[in-house]
């Protein structure tokens, strides 16, 4: 069996054991990432079956997301074990040192927003999200150089595109420009054809026109939303930005906070 060592008051693989080690960014031990139940099983202090309660609860260790489901060790008020099957969900500590688990829903559901575990696990997700955040920029910004390619030749393109549709849009007249450029704006695109039918009553010796409108909808316009130039004009910038974002982080010495920060905020606008 593989060892798992103990490090500040948590536990790190190594020896071939994948664990991803993150800190909850509350100055708490680092989380860690099991890939298997064996991870789990392997740690000296795991106990089957090990009931938790908001009373013997001392720590998270990390999170765990399996392909074969395992019971989950919360237990009720009756003092029985929940045993609901969850495929992820929590390791935690208690505080007499062993550890157990909790599946993911029963963590939300058993235990009140002030309770310490469920803070704790709002911190563990937080962290979990902000690390996968990062990873995902690191990747980004290894292929920079790509991605700005890709992004300039994107950006010729939908302004080449723009061009070909104004001159479109100039050929079919003023009117009928009006109305489309309307419909993109409006969110509507529906095609409507429209009839008067007129007919004549005699009313005092006169004769007087009554109209009534017919519409038939003939169906929608797909794409419609491309001809409105203000969302072309946000389309555009928000891909210079990004396109910028991956210049600058590949000009940088160090990929600090501030650099991060702003590619992944350009890109996940866009995504």
């Amino acid at each position: 069996m593989r060892a798992l060592v103990r490090h500040n008051s948590c536990y790190l693989a190594h020896e071939g054991i994948s664990t991803n080690v993150i800190q909850d960014g509350g100055g708490n031990p680092e989380l860690l990432n099991f890939e298997s139940f064996q991870q789990i099983a392997s740690l000296p202090e795991y106990r089957p079956n090990n009931p938790l309660t908001q009373e013997n609860y001392r720590q998270i260790l990390g999170w765990y997301h399996f392909a074969e489901k395992q019971c989950c060790c919360v237990q009720r008020a009756s003092g029985t074990l929940c045993g609901t099957l969850h495929n992820h969900g929590w390791v935690a500590k208690l505080k007499d040192g062993t550890v157990t688990i909790l599946g993911a829903d029963c963590a939300n559901d058993k235990f009140g927003a002030d309770s310490t575990v469920f803070k704790d696990i709002s911190l563990a997700m937080n962290a979990r999200r902000e690390k996968e955040r990062e990873e995902k920029i690191r990747r980004l910004v290894e292929q920079s150089t790509h991605y700005e390619i890709q992004l300039r030749g994107a950006i010729a393109r939908l302004r080449q595109a723009r061009l070909q549709l104004d001159e479109f849009l100039n050929s079919i007249g003023h009117e009928f420009r009006r109305r489309i450029v309307n419909m993109a704006k409006t969110g509507n695109a529906s095609v409507v054809i429209e009839g008067v039918k007129v007919r004549y009553e005699e009313k005092s010796g006169k004769r007087v026109p009554e109209t009534s409108v017919i519409k038939h909808t003939l169906g929608a316009l797909e794409g419609l939303s491309a001809i409105d130039y203000q969302q072309f004009l946000r389309l555009t910038v928000e891909m210079e930005h990004i396109k910028d974002a991956f210049v600058e982080a590949r000009a940088a010495t160090q990929l600090n906070r501030a650099i991060k920060a702003k590619l992944g905020f350009h890109i996940e606008r866009c995504v």
